[in-house]
């Protein structure tokens, strides 16, 4: 009996660290991943109408030529398009840091692909870099007709390039969303309606990059819901999951 005493006598303690401090710990890496999703989400909507803005032309030729009088709001663009790719990771990592109690392998394994996915958008998140350079060559006094049309395949053959990493990047998160929202709905924080949501959701990001290309219009409900609709989503509950009083825990 004295030594049960004893033993209850004390801050509880896991991993050598008090039970509140990790509890405290726990609820503020879920708060950020929670404004992080909905950073994400207004982010991209600033970044979508500084791209959309600035675009004034009509095919690859015009797009070198105007590129000078639109690379202010191109640069602006990219920037804020990198601050919800970021925003997306710090979302995905609060996601595996929730998810990992119920089911570790599915909030490993997601995490793990969206988080490549993430890697690839944001190493193709600054494309105006690449088009400053072949615009200024291709403005320069000293280039021929010959030498402008063959810069303007070049911008063709970058903007592929660019292209193809942005669609892969698109799949790979949606894949990765879908498979944290099966774990989803094993977990009482979130419920089956959120992970069959997310299910769906992702589902249709990934058909819909699949069979559609970068280029076309009919491309951008899709990248919305991979970038506005998802991450709100899944940020403002892990918002109201962050806000619920724990145990033993104040604040």
């Amino acid at each position: 009996m004295e030594t049960d005493t004893i033993r209850d006598i004390g801050p509880r303690m896991v991993d050598g660290h008090n039970v509140g401090d990790v509890t405290r710990d726990q609820k503020s890496i879920v708060r950020i991943g929670g404004v992080a999703g909905l950073l994400a989400g207004f982010s991209f909507i600033l970044a979508a109408i500084a791209l959309l803005g600035g675009s004034v032309s009509n095919g690859p030729n015009e797009l070198v030529q105007n590129f000078p009088q639109v690379s202010t709001s191109m640069a602006i663009g990219d920037g804020l398009y990198l601050i919800t790719v970021l925003s997306l990771f710090i979302l995905v990592i609060a996601l595996y840091h929730e998810l990992r109690r119920q089911n570790s392998f599915l909030a490993m394994v997601g995490g793990g692909i969206g988080s490549i996915g993430l890697s690839a958008l944001a190493i193709g998140s600054m494309p105006h870099v690449a088009y400053s350079k072949i615009s200024e060559i291709f403005h320069s006094p000293t280039t021929t007709s010959e030498e402008q049309t063959s810069l303007v395949h070049m911008w063709q053959a970058v903007h592929g390039i660019f292209n193809e990493m942005d669609t892969v990047g698109f799949m790979l998160l949606a894949l990765g969303f879908i498979i944290l929202s099966l774990a989803m709905r094993r977990s009482p924080s979130f419920g089956r309606r959120v992970g069959c949501a997310g299910v769906i959701l992702g589902a249709t990001v990934l058909f819909g990059m699949s069979i559609f290309t970068m280029d076309s219009s009919a491309i951008f409900p899709f990248v919305l819901i991979a970038f506005v609709i998802m991450p709100v989503l899944f940020g403002s509950n892990l918002f109201r999951i962050s806000r619920r009083k724990l145990p033993g825990v104040d604040g």
